[in-house]
């Protein structure tokens, strides 16, 4: 059972949180600015993408069953894990989604938890990894918002 619910984790659960966060902003359309959320994500994915690339090059990572010599439950390739991006992706879809309704994105943040931890118990990542790409997360949902209330709001963003 427990396997089962690290494969889980890593393999089918960041597909689950990208699903809710879809069904949310469905039923909630009218009571929320989708133009907002998608420039948000959107922003936000493409500078945590420049940000994964450059730091996948400068942060040296060997995933847990290349050092320890073991087999992952679930298969990958043997290359670098900083950051683990598929934490990375639902960290970034609950950000977003927590921006408009705090309830549901601290649902799905703890979702995400799980894939993080999953993935470090699978053996494909260890912590750093996951926090690396939590902090990424944080940082390019931040930064995008703050763009967001700047141009699209013609709003003072609020410093952080």
């Amino acid at each position: 059972m427990y396997e089962w619910i690290v494969i889980f984790s890593v393999e089918y659960l960041y597909l689950f949180i990208a699903c809710i966060a879809l069904g949310y902003f469905f039923i909630a359309r009218k009571s929320v600015k989708l133009r907002e959320v998608v420039v948000i994500f959107l922003m936000a994915f493409g500078l945590a993408l420049v940000i994964d690339k450059i730091s996948n090059q400068l942060i040296d990572s060997p995933r847990p069953f290349v050092v320890e010599k073991v087999s992952p439950l679930v298969s990958h390739v043997a290359d670098n894990g900083f950051p683990s991006e598929h934490t990375l992706l639902v960290f970034l879809i609950a950000g977003t989604v927590f921006l408009f309704n705090k309830k549901m994105g601290t649902t799905l943040g703890i979702l995400a938890l799980g894939v993080g931890v999953g993935s470090v118990l699978a053996k494909v990542h260890h912590p750093i990894d996951v926090l690396g790409s939590i902090g990424i997360a944080f940082f390019a949902v931040t930064i995008s918002w703050c763009v967001v209330l700047k141009i699209l709001r013609k709003e003072k963003p609020v410093t952080i």
